[in-house]
């Protein structure tokens, strides 16, 4: 292996997750120098059919499917079994999404393949788990998200509840803590040779986004909108609206910070009241949103220098774009369509990307051969019951 080749080369992932969270997963692998081979059914999977269509690729599709070969196997039938069972002996790592019991219907449950294969890595990831009263219930990241509790947050003062923009039971709760399980797992077999099964539940995971939160179960008062400190009550961590209709962060916590922000904005008798919940610091919200509302963005930014008040503009997603600190550290690769690059640098190993998203199928024959199958071949003999 070259000196810099990315860390995970040499070791294959077979992607069986229909959704995003697992695709996330195996995406990232394959950055990572993984060799991801995607596991479809022949009639696609049907989020490559969502939104406008680019050579069978949908946008939400593409956006997860890099660094991944296409393989198409009916896993209904007893050749798509073989199949598979045949590719597991050659697998590091199984990705797959299904609900509960669904994978032992198709023979590509745990305890099939590591017949196959007694090193596999085998990772799980549901919304409730394998277990529970919820096993079997079906939801998506807003029921996750609204059953941890963190929805509930996320409102304005006197506003419901609103679905959040990105997907943190998705990406937060369920692929986050799947990548670690399964590095941590590699470690494990490395020093042992033994593979394992991982259980990653969507909603497990959210709740671990609520470390600073669950504090705040023992006082039901700050659970209303705009009343704790990371969620609108705090003069020194807010969003204020500026006379263009633009909007200005202030995340000035600490307190060099906000005493930084209090002298740029000529209101040092604001300094106590920061984080200061006490009587009176309601009207003094009320004066500094009025007080940004004087002038537009531009001229608060040229006052409140970003390394002195950690403050900044709410920035659409083509300002973004232009951001020279976004610019500067090239995560996001430009195109057509942008790609957000594996966002963390290993100075010796280097993630990339190497492959674009494959149309359905692309490499079929190619993996096929490689596990000594041709694609309208004798099927090998099934799978052993697990």
């Amino acid at each position: 292996m070259p000196p810099t080749a990315p860390p995970l080369t040499g070791l294959r992932v077979l992607d069986l997750a229909p959704l995003l969270p697992g695709a996330f997963v195996t995406m990232w692998l394959g950055d990572l120098g993984a060799d991801v081979i995607k596991v479809e059914p022949p009639e696609a999977n049907f989020t490559r059919l969502i939104g406008d269509l680019e050579n069978g690729l949908g946008p939400y599709f593409a956006a997860v499917q890099r660094n991944k070969r296409s393989l198409v196997l009916d896993l209904k039938t007893a050749e798509g079994q073989a199949a598979l069972f045949r590719l597991a002996a050659t697998a590091d790592i199984v990705v797959e999404g299904f609900r509960p019991g669904v994978a032992a219907r198709l023979r590509a449950d745990y305890n099939t393949l590591r017949q196959a294969n007694p090193r596999l890595i085998y990772c799980s990831i549901t919304g409730f788990g394998q277990d529970g009263p919820y096993r079997d219930a079906a939801g998506h990241d807003l029921t996750y998200t609204a059953l941890a509790g963190l929805l509930a947050f996320n409102r304005g003062e006197g506003s419901p509840p609103h679905p959040m923009p990105v997907q943190v039971a998705d990406l937060g709760g369920g692929a986050m803590p799947a990548l670690t399980a399964i590095l941590a797992a590699l470690y494990h077999r490395e020093r042992t040779g033994e593979g394992q099964y991982i259980d990653v539940a969507m909603l497990d995971g959210t709740l671990a986004w609520l470390y600073y939160l669950l504090p705040l179960s023992r006082r039901p008062d700050l659970e209303e909108a705009g009343v704790g400190m990371l969620t609108g009550s705090a003069l020194c961590y807010n969003v204020y609206e500026t006379a263009d209709g633009r909007y200005l962060a202030v995340a000035a916590l600490e307190p060099h910070f906000w005493a930084e922000v209090c002298q740029a904005i000529g209101r040092p008798d604001l300094l106590d009241y920061g984080l200061n919940p006490e009587p009176g610091a309601a009207e003094r919200l009320a004066e500094l949103r009025s007080l940004f509302r004087s002038r537009p963005l531009a001229e608060w930014l040229a006052l409140l220098d970003p390394v002195r008040t950690a403050c900044g503009p709410v920035n659409t997603l083509e300002e973004m774009l232009r951001d020279p600190q976004v610019r500067h550290r090239g995560v996001i690769v430009e195109g057509e369509t942008p790609q957000i690059a594996f966002p963390a640098r290993l100075s010796a190993t280097p993630a990339g990307i190497r492959r674009p998203p494959p149309r359905l199928g692309e490499h079929t024959e190619e993996v096929l051969g490689e596990i000594g199958m041709a694609p309208t071949g004798e099927p090998p003999a099934a799978p052993p019951s697990p």
